[in-house]
């Protein structure tokens, strides 16, 4: 439950005053204000300063609660203007380099042809599109712009040469970004290649609006993590990103459970800076443990919804939705596991939250206990919560299922449930499940059939739309083909809104864009129809797996749905390797990307 009480919101209006040393005038003070209001749409205090050839900075304000009294905080950061700047990396024809942000400047190299490409003055809103300029200098032959339905606009300039040099600015639907190469053309059938730009992608042949839905998603999910403006280390993830004031830009566990796995092999960078915005706030997390058990050294006790300082920013019941130290352990912990984060660093975290949930927790003889605990079904307080004690157990035995500490997980004889005295009548959202996926629990695990068939359909249809997805990845990792995509489209076709499939939280809700939801509809398909899991050990009646230099294995299992033809990936980065990942029903192949 995510309250709104007493909390600064994060962001401007929309006819906010721009202000400070060094005012632009006329079409620069237009165009700051253009790129400011594609950043952060709606919320209260903000200034631009510090203008220059280069760009100006943005001041803003965020909140937090400290003892009852309402703080403010304030944050800068460097906008640049979306110009031509020097070329960052230089490829061979054949490459495809993928766009590690939506603001990337890159040149490539085709023969004697160079093509430059500029991308944003939109930074990523998934709503207005996005903007890309393209300088060809250098073709034998004269380049002409295809038609392209993904092109809303389109200019082209001569240069030096008007028959080889042009430049080109285009401006794409958004989540619709084409490689540079399916836009641009030579009049000759043999004349140079050029290639582009390529995103991130997930593609697949099946029904139409499947594939939409996946390349879409990814596209938009990929960019707003990426956005070297609001670096994510520096002021976390949201629910909603900045997209809107919902959430005031405040993170959840909603990045650590949901965005970061769906990342995890498509932008580690972003995954990197996920995990950095939490390590940077463990100091923070060790105060608020010894301010809520009122002694020092008790551990770390990170805040259900942080603010960029770290500190907790609800005052209502959401604060005791526990789990979340738990959680951010879980997510760093992933990271560690795919080589993206550091062991020395995670490892400090872990031994802080076991010490959180050994002073949260109480012994008793059936194993210890927590009481008085919101569930991640958020509609009931009350002692035991599955998720939450398994996190506690796993995180007080340094990281591993078995160990001497044992916490009492509610169960009856015919599999576990959801906490102490639960009457099965329903649930705001998916929370037994979790210990299934992502919890990858085994005793859970071996019930998963009973416990899916007990739970899956008690599920409200009011709770946010993320549960379905965990539904169909589990239902995927059981071998149930029809019953995993059945319940991928509802995790999906009852939320999306408009042409552009832009996420929301509800069914009834028109206010998108919904990243947790998303990103949860990306994880059933990478980790549930494409099959990948992490383990201490290979997955029996795996078709492809690999040891990672963690130690741990990443396994390939597949479970397409009927419907689809094929699923590729491209690229999927393991260990820093980027590898093009193709599976079909007959067959996986998975083998390094070209270039890399």
């Amino acid at each position: 439950m995510r309250d709104r009480f007493g909390v600064w919101s994060l962001g401007l209006i929309a006819s906010a005053l721009i202000y400070g040393c060094g005012q632009p005038e006329g079409p620069q003070k237009r165009q700051a204000g253009s790129i400011v209001r594609d950043l952060i749409v709606q919320g209260s205090d903000y200034r631009l300063t510090n203008f220059s050839d280069a760009g100006f900075d943005l001041i803003y304000t965020d909140g937090f609660e400290s003892e009852g009294e309402e703080k403010i905080h304030q944050n800068r950061v460097k906008i640049l203007w979306p110009v031509k700047l020097p070329a960052m990396s230089t490829w061979k024809e054949s490459v495809e380099p993928t766009v590690p942000s939506p603001q990337v400047r890159a040149s490539y190299d085709a023969g004697n042809v160079k093509v430059i490409v500029t991308t944003g003055d939109d930074i990523g809103s998934p709503t207005s599109g996005y903007v890309c300029n393209v300088e060809v200098i250098g073709s034998q032959t004269p380049i002409s712009v295809k038609q392209d339905p993904r092109i809303l606009a389109s200019q082209g300039h001569d240069r030096n040469n008007p028959d080889t040099d042009r430049t080109y600015t285009f401006h794409f639907r958004s989540g619709l970004v084409p490689f540079v190469t399916d836009i641009l053309q030579t009049s000759e059938k043999n004349s140079v290649k050029i290639e582009g730009a390529q995103i991130p992608s997930i593609k697949l042949i099946g029904p139409p609006a499947d594939a939409a839905f996946v390349e879409k998603t990814t596209s938009i999910v990929a960019r707003a993590v990426s956005r070297p403006q609001l670096p994510i280390r520096k002021n976390g993830f949201a629910p909603f990103g900045l997209s809107n004031s919902l959430y005031f830009g405040h993170t959840f566990w909603d990045m650590d459970v949901w965005v970061l796995p769906s990342m995890l092999f498509l932008q580690p960078d972003a995954v990197r800076s996920m995990n950095r915005y939490r390590l940077d706030r463990a100091a923070q997390a060790e105060k608020n443990a010894a301010e809520f058990f009122k002694k020092p050294n008790s551990g770390m006790m990170f805040p259900w919804e942080s603010s960029v300082t770290g500190k907790e920013t609800v005052r209502a019941s959401s604060v005791k939705e526990h789990h979340i130290s738990g959680s951010v352990l879980w997510g760093l912990n992933l990271s560690e596991q795919a080589g993206i984060a550091s062991p020395s660093e995670v490892g400090k975290v872990a031994s802080g939250v076991a010490r959180f949930f050994e002073n949260r927790s109480i012994a008793d003889v059936s194993g210890r206990e927590i009481k008085d605990v919101m569930s991640p079904d958020e509609n009931h307080i009350g002692d035991n919560d599955l998720y939450t004690n398994l996190l506690a157990q796993w995180a007080m035995n340094g990281r591993k299922w078995d160990g001497p500490t044992k916490f009492k997980l509610p169960k009856d004889a015919n599999s576990f449930l959801t906490y102490d005295n639960d009457n099965e009548r329903g649930y705001k959202q998916a929370a037994a499940v979790l210990s299934i996926f992502p919890l990858q629990y085994p005793p859970a695990e071996k019930q998963a059939r009973v416990m899916m068939e007990r739970f899956e359909g008690k599920v409200s249809k009011n709770g946010p739309a993320m549960s379905d997805a965990i539904h169909a990845t589990i239902w995927a990792r059981l071998g149930e083909k029809e019953k995993a995509y059945d319940a991928w489209k509802r995790s999906w076709e009852p939320f999306v809104k408009g042409p552009q499939m832009l996420f929301s939280e509800k069914r009834s809700s028109e206010r998108t864009y919904f990243y947790t939801g998303a990103a949860g509809c990306l994880n059933t398909v990478i980790y549930g129809f494409a099959g990948f899991r992490f383990d201490d050990k290979p997955l029996d009646g795996a078709v492809w797996r690999k040891k990672l230099k963690s130690g741990w294995w990443l396994s390939c299992k597949p479970c397409l749905p009927p419907k689809w033809e094929s699923l590729m990936i491209n690229p999927m980065i393991i260990d820093g390797q980027k590898y093009r990942v193709e599976i079909t029903p007959e067959k996986v192949t998975i083998q390094p990307a070209s270039g890399s």
